[in-house]
Protein backbone atom coordinates (compact mmCIF):
# COMPACT_ATOMS: atom_id res chain seq x y z
CA UNK A 1 0.00 0.00 0.00
CA UNK A 2 2.84 2.39 0.84
CA UNK A 3 4.33 1.63 -2.54
CA UNK A 4 1.05 2.49 -4.26
CA UNK A 5 0.75 5.71 -2.26
CA UNK A 6 4.28 6.66 -3.19
CA UNK A 7 3.56 6.00 -6.85
CA UNK A 8 0.44 8.14 -6.69
CA UNK A 9 2.34 11.00 -5.06
CA UNK A 10 5.02 10.74 -7.73
CA UNK A 11 2.36 10.74 -10.45
CA UNK A 12 0.70 13.80 -8.93
CA UNK A 13 4.04 15.59 -8.85
CA UNK A 14 4.63 14.57 -12.46
CA UNK A 15 1.24 15.95 -13.40
CA UNK A 16 2.00 19.29 -11.76
CA UNK A 17 5.46 19.38 -13.33
CA UNK A 18 4.09 18.65 -16.77
CA UNK A 19 1.47 21.38 -16.39
CA UNK A 20 4.15 23.85 -15.35
CA UNK A 21 6.32 22.85 -18.31
CA UNK A 22 3.36 23.20 -20.63
CA UNK A 23 2.68 26.71 -19.33
CA UNK A 24 6.31 27.69 -19.57
CA UNK A 25 6.67 26.19 -23.06
CA UNK A 26 3.66 28.00 -24.49
CA UNK A 27 4.58 31.24 -22.76
CA UNK A 28 8.15 30.98 -24.07
CA UNK A 29 6.83 30.43 -27.59
CA UNK A 30 4.75 33.56 -27.30
CA UNK A 31 7.62 35.56 -25.88
CA UNK A 32 10.02 34.25 -28.56
CA UNK A 33 7.72 35.37 -31.35
CA UNK A 34 9.34 38.20 -33.34
CA UNK A 35 6.07 39.31 -34.91
CA UNK A 36 6.19 43.11 -35.11
CA UNK A 37 3.25 45.29 -34.12
CA UNK A 38 3.66 47.53 -37.18
CA UNK A 39 4.83 46.78 -40.72
CA UNK A 40 6.00 49.47 -43.17
CA UNK A 41 6.52 48.06 -46.68
CA UNK A 42 8.40 50.56 -48.87
CA UNK A 43 8.71 50.04 -52.63
CA UNK A 44 10.90 52.13 -54.91
CA UNK A 45 9.24 51.41 -58.24
CA UNK A 46 12.01 50.70 -60.78
CA UNK A 47 14.74 51.08 -58.14
CA UNK A 48 17.58 48.71 -58.95
CA UNK A 49 20.97 48.56 -57.21
CA UNK A 50 22.52 51.26 -59.40
CA UNK A 51 19.62 53.64 -58.75
CA UNK A 52 20.61 53.36 -55.08
CA UNK A 53 24.31 53.72 -55.94
CA UNK A 54 23.75 56.78 -58.13
CA UNK A 55 21.72 58.49 -55.40
CA UNK A 56 24.40 57.56 -52.86
CA UNK A 57 27.16 59.03 -55.03
CA UNK A 58 25.18 62.21 -55.63
CA UNK A 59 25.09 63.03 -51.90
CA UNK A 60 28.39 61.38 -50.93
CA UNK A 61 27.01 59.31 -48.06
CA UNK A 62 25.00 56.21 -47.28
CA UNK A 63 21.31 56.54 -47.96
CA UNK A 64 19.08 55.90 -44.96
CA UNK A 65 18.02 52.58 -46.45
CA UNK A 66 21.69 51.59 -46.76
CA UNK A 67 22.11 51.97 -43.00
CA UNK A 68 19.65 49.14 -42.34
CA UNK A 69 21.41 46.19 -40.66
CA UNK A 70 19.99 43.45 -42.89
CA UNK A 71 20.41 43.43 -46.67
CA UNK A 72 19.63 41.07 -49.52
CA UNK A 73 18.50 40.87 -53.12
CA UNK A 74 15.30 39.80 -54.83
CA UNK A 75 14.63 38.40 -58.29
CA UNK A 76 11.55 39.77 -60.03
CA UNK A 77 10.53 37.62 -63.04
CA UNK A 78 6.84 37.11 -63.72
CA UNK A 79 5.07 33.75 -63.73
CA UNK A 80 6.44 32.92 -67.17
CA UNK A 81 10.03 33.71 -66.21
CA UNK A 82 9.97 36.93 -68.24
CA UNK A 83 10.70 40.54 -67.35
CA UNK A 84 7.92 41.71 -65.07
CA UNK A 85 5.80 44.82 -65.25
CA UNK A 86 4.70 46.70 -62.13
CA UNK A 87 1.38 44.85 -61.97
CA UNK A 88 2.89 41.38 -61.79
CA UNK A 89 5.80 42.67 -59.68
CA UNK A 90 3.45 44.44 -57.30
CA UNK A 91 1.21 41.39 -57.06
CA UNK A 92 4.21 39.21 -56.18
CA UNK A 93 5.08 41.59 -53.32
CA UNK A 94 1.48 42.00 -52.19
CA UNK A 95 0.11 38.48 -52.61
CA UNK A 96 3.15 36.20 -52.54
CA UNK A 97 2.37 34.61 -55.92
CA UNK A 98 3.71 34.96 -59.45
CA UNK A 99 1.29 36.17 -62.10
CA UNK A 100 1.20 37.46 -65.68
CA UNK A 101 1.99 41.05 -66.55
CA UNK A 102 -0.95 43.40 -66.32
CA UNK A 103 -2.72 41.42 -63.58
CA UNK A 104 -3.61 43.06 -60.27
CA UNK A 105 -4.01 40.83 -57.22
CA UNK A 106 -4.97 37.80 -59.31
CA UNK A 107 -3.11 34.79 -60.65
CA UNK A 108 -2.45 34.21 -64.35
CA UNK A 109 -5.95 32.72 -64.69
CA UNK A 110 -7.51 35.83 -63.11
CA UNK A 111 -8.39 34.11 -59.83
CA UNK A 112 -8.23 36.63 -56.94
CA UNK A 113 -5.48 36.01 -54.38
CA UNK A 114 -5.58 37.64 -50.90
CA UNK A 115 -2.97 40.34 -50.39
CA UNK A 116 -0.89 41.11 -47.34
CA UNK A 117 -2.80 44.31 -46.56
CA UNK A 118 -5.99 42.26 -46.29
CA UNK A 119 -4.09 39.73 -44.16
CA UNK A 120 -3.36 42.42 -41.56
CA UNK A 121 -6.72 44.17 -41.82
CA UNK A 122 -8.38 40.88 -40.86
CA UNK A 123 -6.14 40.82 -37.77
CA UNK A 124 -7.30 44.20 -36.55
CA UNK A 125 -4.49 46.36 -37.88
CA UNK A 126 -5.16 49.67 -39.59
CA UNK A 127 -3.86 49.82 -43.16
CA UNK A 128 -2.71 52.48 -45.58
CA UNK A 129 -1.40 53.00 -49.12
CA UNK A 130 0.77 55.92 -50.30
CA UNK A 131 2.30 56.75 -53.69
CA UNK A 132 3.78 59.64 -55.67
CA UNK A 133 2.01 58.45 -58.82
CA UNK A 134 -1.63 57.57 -59.28
CA UNK A 135 -2.66 55.67 -56.16
CA UNK A 136 -4.59 53.29 -58.39
CA UNK A 137 -1.54 52.52 -60.54
CA UNK A 138 -0.14 49.01 -60.68
CA UNK A 139 1.97 48.70 -57.52
CA UNK A 140 -0.39 50.24 -54.93
CA UNK A 141 -3.34 48.67 -56.76
CA UNK A 142 -1.93 45.19 -56.06
CA UNK A 143 -2.16 45.92 -52.31
CA UNK A 144 -5.73 47.16 -52.45
CA UNK A 145 -7.63 45.48 -55.27
CA UNK A 146 -8.11 42.43 -57.51
CA UNK A 147 -8.51 43.05 -61.24
CA UNK A 148 -7.65 41.31 -64.49
CA UNK A 149 -6.11 44.50 -65.90
CA UNK A 150 -4.08 47.34 -64.44
CA UNK A 151 -5.78 49.70 -66.90
CA UNK A 152 -9.12 49.47 -65.06
CA UNK A 153 -8.12 52.19 -62.63
CA UNK A 154 -11.64 53.50 -61.97
CA UNK A 155 -12.67 49.99 -60.93
CA UNK A 156 -9.57 49.76 -58.75
CA UNK A 157 -10.45 53.09 -57.10
CA UNK A 158 -13.94 51.83 -56.33
CA UNK A 159 -12.52 48.66 -54.75
CA UNK A 160 -10.20 50.75 -52.56
CA UNK A 161 -13.20 52.57 -51.14
CA UNK A 162 -15.33 49.45 -50.84
CA UNK A 163 -12.53 47.74 -48.92
CA UNK A 164 -12.36 50.64 -46.46
CA UNK A 165 -8.59 51.15 -46.57
CA UNK A 166 -7.94 53.51 -43.66
CA UNK A 167 -5.44 55.89 -45.30
CA UNK A 168 -5.11 56.46 -49.07
CA UNK A 169 -2.71 59.20 -50.19
CA UNK A 170 -1.35 59.98 -53.66
CA UNK A 171 -2.23 61.11 -57.14
CA UNK A 172 -4.80 59.80 -59.57
CA UNK A 173 -7.72 61.96 -58.50
CA UNK A 174 -9.26 61.67 -61.97
CA UNK A 175 -9.96 57.99 -61.29
CA UNK A 176 -12.25 58.82 -58.36
CA UNK A 177 -15.57 59.97 -59.81
CA UNK A 178 -17.95 62.36 -58.05
CA UNK A 179 -20.27 59.46 -57.32
CA UNK A 180 -17.44 57.44 -55.80
CA UNK A 181 -16.36 60.41 -53.68
CA UNK A 182 -19.91 60.77 -52.41
CA UNK A 183 -19.93 57.10 -51.50
CA UNK A 184 -16.60 57.50 -49.75
CA UNK A 185 -17.76 60.40 -47.58
CA UNK A 186 -21.42 59.49 -46.99
CA UNK A 187 -21.25 55.70 -46.71
CA UNK A 188 -17.64 54.72 -45.93
CA UNK A 189 -16.66 57.46 -43.50
CA UNK A 190 -13.83 59.11 -45.43
CA UNK A 191 -12.57 62.66 -45.22
CA UNK A 192 -11.37 63.74 -48.67
CA UNK A 193 -8.52 66.26 -48.95
CA UNK A 194 -6.46 67.66 -51.81
CA UNK A 195 -3.79 69.95 -50.34
CA UNK A 196 -0.73 69.71 -48.11
CA UNK A 197 -2.23 72.08 -45.51
CA UNK A 198 -5.35 69.92 -45.24
CA UNK A 199 -3.13 66.88 -44.69
CA UNK A 200 -1.17 68.59 -41.95
CA UNK A 201 -4.31 69.72 -40.11
CA UNK A 202 -6.15 66.38 -40.35
CA UNK A 203 -6.89 65.06 -36.87
CA UNK A 204 -7.17 61.37 -37.68
CA UNK A 205 -10.74 60.81 -36.52
CA UNK A 206 -11.97 59.34 -39.84
CA UNK A 207 -10.64 57.35 -42.76
CA UNK A 208 -8.58 59.57 -45.04
CA UNK A 209 -8.55 59.88 -48.84
CA UNK A 210 -5.93 62.38 -50.00
CA UNK A 211 -5.83 63.02 -53.76
CA UNK A 212 -3.23 65.71 -54.39
CA UNK A 213 -2.92 65.46 -58.19
CA UNK A 214 -5.29 64.37 -60.94
CA UNK A 215 -2.50 62.14 -62.29
CA UNK A 216 1.09 61.61 -61.15
CA UNK A 217 3.00 63.94 -58.83
CA UNK A 218 5.53 66.25 -60.52
CA UNK A 219 9.21 65.35 -60.35
CA UNK A 220 10.70 66.87 -57.21
CA UNK A 221 13.78 68.30 -58.96
CA UNK A 222 11.60 70.19 -61.46
CA UNK A 223 10.14 72.43 -58.76
CA UNK A 224 7.57 71.12 -56.32
CA UNK A 225 4.16 72.79 -55.78
CA UNK A 226 3.72 74.19 -52.28
CA UNK A 227 0.26 72.63 -52.08
CA UNK A 228 1.51 69.09 -52.77
CA UNK A 229 2.98 67.06 -49.88
CA UNK A 230 6.21 65.16 -50.36
CA UNK A 231 6.37 61.40 -49.96
CA UNK A 232 8.10 61.88 -46.59
CA UNK A 233 5.34 64.22 -45.39
CA UNK A 234 2.63 61.77 -46.45
CA UNK A 235 4.50 58.93 -44.76
CA UNK A 236 4.84 60.91 -41.52
CA UNK A 237 1.14 61.76 -41.40
CA UNK A 238 0.05 58.23 -42.27
CA UNK A 239 2.20 56.81 -39.46
CA UNK A 240 0.78 59.41 -37.06
CA UNK A 241 -2.78 58.38 -37.95
CA UNK A 242 -2.33 54.61 -38.15
CA UNK A 243 -0.18 54.27 -35.02
CA UNK A 244 -3.13 55.37 -32.89
CA UNK A 245 -4.54 51.87 -33.36
CA UNK A 246 -3.73 49.61 -30.39
CA UNK A 247 -3.38 46.56 -32.67
CA UNK A 248 -0.80 48.27 -34.87
CA UNK A 249 -0.78 48.98 -38.59
CA UNK A 250 0.38 47.99 -42.08
CA UNK A 251 1.53 50.74 -44.44
CA UNK A 252 2.70 50.44 -48.06
CA UNK A 253 4.76 53.40 -49.34
CA UNK A 254 5.68 53.68 -53.03
CA UNK A 255 8.19 55.99 -54.67
CA UNK A 256 6.47 55.64 -58.02
CA UNK A 257 8.24 58.27 -60.09
CA UNK A 258 11.63 56.51 -59.89
CA UNK A 259 10.20 54.20 -62.54
CA UNK A 260 8.89 57.04 -64.70
CA UNK A 261 12.29 58.74 -64.73
CA UNK A 262 13.88 55.42 -65.66
CA UNK A 263 11.54 54.98 -68.62
CA UNK A 264 12.46 58.49 -69.72
CA UNK A 265 16.18 57.70 -69.10
CA UNK A 266 16.42 60.96 -67.17
CA UNK A 267 19.19 60.53 -64.60
CA UNK A 268 18.74 63.78 -62.59
CA UNK A 269 15.05 63.05 -62.09
CA UNK A 270 15.78 59.43 -61.29
CA UNK A 271 18.30 60.40 -58.62
CA UNK A 272 15.97 63.08 -57.25
CA UNK A 273 13.05 60.65 -56.89
CA UNK A 274 15.28 58.02 -55.25
CA UNK A 275 16.46 60.61 -52.73
CA UNK A 276 12.89 61.68 -52.03
CA UNK A 277 11.94 58.05 -51.49
CA UNK A 278 14.88 57.74 -49.10
CA UNK A 279 13.59 60.73 -47.13
CA UNK A 280 10.42 58.74 -46.55
CA UNK A 281 12.60 55.82 -45.44
CA UNK A 282 14.20 58.18 -42.90
CA UNK A 283 10.78 59.05 -41.48
CA UNK A 284 9.88 55.36 -41.15
CA UNK A 285 13.21 54.50 -39.55
CA UNK A 286 12.96 57.28 -36.96
CA UNK A 287 9.51 56.01 -35.97
CA UNK A 288 10.74 52.41 -35.78
CA UNK A 289 13.69 53.42 -33.61
CA UNK A 290 11.39 55.11 -31.11
CA UNK A 291 8.66 52.47 -31.29
CA UNK A 292 10.87 49.38 -31.00
CA UNK A 293 8.24 47.04 -32.42
CA UNK A 294 8.10 47.92 -36.12
CA UNK A 295 9.41 46.05 -39.18
CA UNK A 296 10.49 48.07 -42.23
CA UNK A 297 11.12 46.39 -45.59
CA UNK A 298 12.55 48.47 -48.45
CA UNK A 299 12.72 46.94 -51.93
CA UNK A 300 11.57 47.38 -55.55
CA UNK A 301 9.11 45.68 -57.86
CA UNK A 302 11.69 45.64 -60.70
CA UNK A 303 14.53 47.67 -62.20
CA UNK A 304 13.85 50.23 -64.91
CA UNK A 305 16.34 51.59 -67.42
CA UNK A 306 19.22 49.15 -67.12
CA UNK A 307 21.21 51.80 -65.23
CA UNK A 308 24.96 51.15 -65.41
CA UNK A 309 28.01 52.71 -63.80
CA UNK A 310 30.89 53.20 -66.23
CA UNK A 311 34.59 53.05 -65.50
CA UNK A 312 34.82 56.84 -65.17
CA UNK A 313 32.23 56.79 -62.39
CA UNK A 314 29.39 58.16 -64.50
CA UNK A 315 25.98 56.54 -64.78
CA UNK A 316 23.93 55.93 -67.92
CA UNK A 317 20.71 54.21 -68.83
CA UNK A 318 21.00 51.41 -71.38
CA UNK A 319 17.27 51.07 -72.15
CA UNK A 320 13.95 52.74 -71.54
CA UNK A 321 12.34 49.47 -70.50
CA UNK A 322 12.15 47.30 -67.43
CA UNK A 323 14.96 44.78 -66.99
CA UNK A 324 15.36 41.45 -65.26
CA UNK A 325 18.04 42.72 -62.87
CA UNK A 326 17.75 41.68 -59.24
CA UNK A 327 16.71 44.48 -56.92
CA UNK A 328 17.96 45.34 -53.42
CA UNK A 329 16.20 44.44 -50.17
CA UNK A 330 16.85 46.36 -46.93
CA UNK A 331 15.29 45.38 -43.59
CA UNK A 332 15.13 47.05 -40.19
CA UNK A 333 13.38 46.32 -36.90
CA UNK A 334 11.45 43.42 -35.39
CA UNK A 335 11.98 40.26 -37.48
CA UNK A 336 14.32 42.00 -39.93
CA UNK A 337 16.94 39.25 -39.67
CA UNK A 338 14.66 37.05 -41.80
CA UNK A 339 15.17 39.27 -44.85
CA UNK A 340 18.75 38.82 -45.99
CA UNK A 341 20.56 36.95 -48.73
CA UNK A 342 19.13 36.01 -52.10
CA UNK A 343 15.34 35.95 -52.30
CA UNK A 344 12.50 35.73 -54.79
CA UNK A 345 10.03 38.63 -54.65
CA UNK A 346 7.27 36.28 -53.48
CA UNK A 347 9.41 35.31 -50.48
CA UNK A 348 9.06 38.76 -48.95
CA UNK A 349 5.32 38.87 -48.13
CA UNK A 350 5.34 35.19 -47.23
CA UNK A 351 8.21 35.71 -44.80
CA UNK A 352 6.33 38.63 -43.25
CA UNK A 353 3.22 36.51 -42.75
CA UNK A 354 5.32 33.66 -41.37
CA UNK A 355 6.31 35.99 -38.51
CA UNK A 356 2.64 35.90 -37.54
CA UNK A 357 2.41 32.12 -37.62
CA UNK A 358 1.13 31.87 -41.19
CA UNK A 359 3.33 28.99 -42.32
CA UNK A 360 0.90 27.84 -45.01
CA UNK A 361 1.75 30.68 -47.35
CA UNK A 362 5.48 30.19 -46.94
CA UNK A 363 5.32 26.42 -47.46
CA UNK A 364 3.10 26.76 -50.51
CA UNK A 365 5.18 29.55 -52.01
CA UNK A 366 7.39 28.92 -54.99
CA UNK A 367 10.85 28.05 -53.76
CA UNK A 368 12.73 28.62 -56.96
CA UNK A 369 12.62 30.89 -59.97
CA UNK A 370 9.64 29.96 -62.20
CA UNK A 371 10.37 28.00 -65.33
CA UNK A 372 9.54 29.53 -68.67
CA UNK A 373 6.58 27.55 -69.94
CA UNK A 374 7.11 28.52 -73.57
CA UNK A 375 9.92 26.16 -74.56
CA UNK A 376 9.45 26.57 -78.31
CA UNK A 377 11.50 29.12 -80.20
CA UNK A 378 9.87 32.46 -80.85
CA UNK A 379 8.40 32.22 -84.35
CA UNK A 380 8.58 35.98 -84.86
CA UNK A 381 12.18 37.18 -84.73
CA UNK A 382 13.66 40.65 -84.78
CA UNK A 383 14.70 40.00 -88.35
CA UNK A 384 11.13 39.34 -89.39
CA UNK A 385 10.12 42.82 -88.31
CA UNK A 386 13.22 44.63 -89.46
CA UNK A 387 12.88 43.33 -93.01
CA UNK A 388 9.42 44.86 -93.09
CA UNK A 389 10.70 48.35 -92.33
CA UNK A 390 10.24 51.22 -94.78
CA UNK A 391 8.58 49.02 -97.31
CA UNK A 392 5.88 46.69 -98.46
CA UNK A 393 6.44 43.72 -96.26
CA UNK A 394 9.57 41.91 -97.33
CA UNK A 395 10.23 38.42 -95.94
CA UNK A 396 6.58 37.49 -95.88
CA UNK A 397 5.13 40.68 -94.38
CA UNK A 398 2.36 42.28 -96.40
CA UNK A 399 1.41 45.91 -95.84
CA UNK A 400 -2.00 47.37 -96.62
CA UNK A 401 -3.18 50.98 -96.57
CA UNK A 402 0.36 52.30 -96.39
CA UNK A 403 0.51 56.03 -95.81
CA UNK A 404 2.80 55.98 -92.78
CA UNK A 405 6.53 55.84 -92.28
CA UNK A 406 7.52 52.43 -90.99
CA UNK A 407 10.94 52.51 -89.44
CA UNK A 408 13.18 50.76 -86.95
CA UNK A 409 14.36 54.04 -85.44
CA UNK A 410 11.31 56.26 -85.06
CA UNK A 411 11.21 59.81 -83.64
CA UNK A 412 9.67 58.75 -80.33
CA UNK A 413 10.42 55.07 -80.10
CA UNK A 414 14.20 54.82 -80.37
CA UNK A 415 15.68 51.72 -81.97
CA UNK A 416 12.71 49.37 -82.18
CA UNK A 417 11.48 46.56 -84.38
CA UNK A 418 8.76 48.68 -85.95
CA UNK A 419 7.78 52.32 -85.58
CA UNK A 420 4.73 53.93 -87.27
CA UNK A 421 4.18 57.65 -87.83
CA UNK A 422 3.32 60.30 -90.41
CA UNK A 423 3.82 64.01 -89.84
CA UNK A 424 1.35 65.12 -92.54
CA UNK A 425 -1.47 62.60 -93.04
CA UNK A 426 -3.78 60.51 -90.95
CA UNK A 427 -2.63 56.94 -90.53
CA UNK A 428 -4.36 53.78 -91.69
CA UNK A 429 -2.07 50.77 -91.79
CA UNK A 430 -2.13 47.02 -91.40
CA UNK A 431 0.95 44.84 -91.65
CA UNK A 432 0.63 41.09 -91.32
CA UNK A 433 2.23 37.76 -92.01
CA UNK A 434 0.73 34.31 -92.48
CA UNK A 435 2.45 31.53 -90.57
CA UNK A 436 2.10 27.99 -91.89
CA UNK A 437 3.07 24.46 -90.86
CA UNK A 438 2.47 25.27 -87.20
CA UNK A 439 2.28 22.31 -84.80
CA UNK A 440 -1.18 22.01 -83.33
CA UNK A 441 -1.31 23.23 -79.74
CA UNK A 442 -1.48 26.24 -77.46
CA UNK A 443 0.65 29.29 -78.28
CA UNK A 444 1.54 32.15 -76.00
CA UNK A 445 1.56 35.74 -77.26
CA UNK A 446 2.95 38.96 -75.81
CA UNK A 447 4.34 42.23 -77.10
CA UNK A 448 6.14 45.33 -75.83
CA UNK A 449 4.78 48.56 -77.26
CA UNK A 450 4.56 52.30 -76.87
CA UNK A 451 1.99 54.75 -78.27
CA UNK A 452 1.97 58.54 -78.45
CA UNK A 453 -0.70 60.97 -79.44
CA UNK A 454 -4.22 59.54 -79.55
CA UNK A 455 -4.38 56.61 -81.96
CA UNK A 456 -7.86 55.52 -82.92
CA UNK A 457 -6.66 51.92 -83.05
CA UNK A 458 -3.34 50.26 -82.30
CA UNK A 459 -3.39 46.53 -81.74
CA UNK A 460 -1.70 43.23 -82.45
CA UNK A 461 -3.96 40.39 -83.57
CA UNK A 462 -3.54 36.67 -84.04
CA UNK A 463 -6.04 34.62 -86.07
CA UNK A 464 -5.97 30.86 -86.11
CA UNK A 465 -7.43 29.71 -89.40
CA UNK A 466 -9.32 27.13 -87.37
CA UNK A 467 -11.43 29.90 -85.90
CA UNK A 468 -9.91 31.39 -82.71
CA UNK A 469 -8.81 35.01 -82.69
CA UNK A 470 -7.28 37.35 -80.09
CA UNK A 471 -6.58 41.07 -80.21
CA UNK A 472 -4.06 42.78 -77.91
CA UNK A 473 -4.68 46.49 -77.43
CA UNK A 474 -1.38 48.40 -77.62
CA UNK A 475 -2.72 51.93 -77.19
CA UNK A 476 -3.25 52.74 -73.47
CA UNK A 477 0.28 53.55 -72.31
CA UNK A 478 2.56 56.46 -73.08
CA UNK A 479 5.74 54.59 -72.21
CA UNK A 480 7.08 51.13 -72.91
CA UNK A 481 4.85 48.42 -71.42
CA UNK A 482 4.47 44.72 -72.03
CA UNK A 483 0.93 43.76 -72.90
CA UNK A 484 0.28 40.79 -70.68
CA UNK A 485 0.35 37.36 -72.18
CA UNK A 486 -2.46 35.70 -74.05
CA UNK A 487 -2.99 32.10 -75.11
CA UNK A 488 -4.41 30.99 -78.44
CA UNK A 489 -5.18 27.46 -79.63
CA UNK A 490 -3.87 26.73 -83.10
CA UNK A 491 -5.81 23.84 -84.61
CA UNK A 492 -5.40 24.36 -88.36
CA UNK A 493 -1.61 24.56 -88.64
CA UNK A 494 -1.95 28.07 -90.05
CA UNK A 495 -2.27 31.43 -88.31
CA UNK A 496 -2.18 35.07 -89.31
CA UNK A 497 -0.42 37.65 -87.15
CA UNK A 498 -0.84 41.35 -87.83
CA UNK A 499 -0.60 44.89 -86.52
CA UNK A 500 -3.27 47.54 -87.10
CA UNK A 501 -2.64 51.24 -86.58
CA UNK A 502 -5.12 54.07 -87.25
CA UNK A 503 -5.00 57.65 -86.06
CA UNK A 504 -4.24 61.31 -86.77
CA UNK A 505 -0.88 62.54 -88.01
CA UNK A 506 0.08 63.57 -84.49
CA UNK A 507 -0.11 59.95 -83.33
CA UNK A 508 2.35 57.10 -83.63
CA UNK A 509 3.42 53.84 -82.09
CA UNK A 510 6.32 51.45 -81.69
CA UNK A 511 6.54 47.66 -81.40
CA UNK A 512 9.27 45.59 -79.79
CA UNK A 513 9.86 42.05 -78.50
CA UNK A 514 6.89 40.21 -79.94
CA UNK A 515 6.61 36.67 -78.60
CA UNK A 516 4.66 34.00 -80.44
CA UNK A 517 5.80 30.60 -79.25
CA UNK A 518 4.47 27.11 -78.76
CA UNK A 519 3.52 26.48 -75.15
CA UNK A 520 2.31 22.89 -75.39
CA UNK A 521 1.15 20.51 -78.09
CA UNK A 522 -0.34 17.04 -78.54
CA UNK A 523 -0.50 14.34 -75.92
CA UNK A 524 3.21 14.47 -75.16
CA UNK A 525 2.84 17.67 -73.14
CA UNK A 526 -0.06 16.22 -71.20
CA UNK A 527 1.91 13.08 -70.40
CA UNK A 528 4.90 15.09 -69.31
CA UNK A 529 2.69 17.23 -67.13
CA UNK A 530 1.12 14.15 -65.58
CA UNK A 531 4.55 12.66 -64.92
CA UNK A 532 5.63 15.88 -63.25
CA UNK A 533 2.52 15.94 -61.08
CA UNK A 534 3.11 12.31 -60.18
CA UNK A 535 6.69 13.05 -59.22
CA UNK A 536 5.59 15.96 -57.06
CA UNK A 537 2.97 13.84 -55.32
CA UNK A 538 5.51 11.13 -54.57
CA UNK A 539 8.05 13.52 -53.06
CA UNK A 540 8.30 13.85 -49.29
CA UNK A 541 6.43 16.87 -47.93
CA UNK A 542 9.70 18.59 -47.08
CA UNK A 543 10.83 18.33 -50.71
CA UNK A 544 7.57 19.77 -51.99
CA UNK A 545 7.80 22.71 -49.65
CA UNK A 546 11.20 23.87 -50.84
CA UNK A 547 13.72 22.92 -53.47
CA UNK A 548 16.05 25.78 -52.67
CA UNK A 549 18.51 25.79 -49.81
CA UNK A 550 18.41 29.57 -49.69
CA UNK A 551 14.73 29.55 -48.77
CA UNK A 552 14.59 26.60 -46.39
CA UNK A 553 13.98 27.62 -42.80
CA UNK A 554 14.09 25.80 -39.46
CA UNK A 555 10.81 24.89 -37.83
CA UNK A 556 9.15 27.87 -36.23
CA UNK A 557 9.27 28.19 -32.46
CA UNK A 558 5.47 28.20 -32.36
CA UNK A 559 5.29 24.87 -34.21
CA UNK A 560 7.80 23.25 -31.84
CA UNK A 561 5.83 24.52 -28.88
CA UNK A 562 2.64 23.03 -30.31
CA UNK A 563 4.23 19.61 -30.67
CA UNK A 564 5.64 19.84 -27.16
CA UNK A 565 2.29 20.92 -25.81
CA UNK A 566 0.51 17.91 -27.32
CA UNK A 567 3.11 15.55 -25.87
CA UNK A 568 2.96 17.14 -22.42
CA UNK A 569 -0.82 17.09 -22.36
CA UNK A 570 -0.75 13.36 -23.09
CA UNK A 571 1.78 12.67 -20.33
CA UNK A 572 -0.13 14.87 -17.90
CA UNK A 573 -3.37 13.06 -18.66
CA UNK A 574 -1.66 9.71 -18.04
CA UNK A 575 -0.27 10.93 -14.74
CA UNK A 576 -3.60 12.34 -13.66
CA UNK A 577 -5.38 9.11 -14.54
CA UNK A 578 -2.88 7.17 -12.45
CA UNK A 579 -3.52 9.43 -9.47
CA UNK A 580 -7.27 9.01 -9.76
CA UNK A 581 -7.28 5.19 -10.10
CA UNK A 582 -9.26 3.75 -7.17
CA UNK A 583 -7.22 1.96 -4.54
CA UNK A 584 -8.93 -1.37 -5.14
CA UNK A 585 -7.72 -1.40 -8.71
CA UNK A 586 -4.21 -2.03 -7.44
CA UNK A 587 -5.29 -4.89 -5.25
CA UNK A 588 -6.46 -7.07 -8.07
Amino acid sequence: MKKVASLKIMALLLCLAMSALLFVGVTSAEEASDAPKNIIFMIGDGMGPNQVNAAHDSVGRDLYMETFPYKGTSSTANVYGQVTDSAAGGTALACGIKTANGRIGVDQNNNPVPNIREFFAERGKKTGLISTVSITDATPAAFGAHNASRTNQSQIAAEFIENGIDVILGGGGSNFSSALRNTATNEKGYTIISTKSQLQSFNGNTKLLGLFQTGNFPYYVDGYPASTPTLAEMTSKAIEILSQNEEGFFLMVEGGAIDLAGHATNLPRNIGETLQFDEAVKVAKEFAEDDGNTLIIVTADHETGGLQKDGDGSYRFTTGNHTGANVPVFAYGAGAENFQGNMINTDIPNKIKALFGDTASSSEAESEEPKVVVPGENILTNGDFETGANGDGAAGWISQGINATIDTNGPHGGSNLLCFWNDEEDLDIEIYQTLTDLPEGKYRVSVWSKAWGTPEAFYLYIKDHGGQEIKIDLNPFGHWEERYLYDIDVTSGTAKIGIVFKGPSSAGGSIDDVLFALQESGEESSETESETESQVESQPASSQESNSSTNSEPAKTGDTANYLAVMLVGLSAFAAAFVLIPKKSYNK
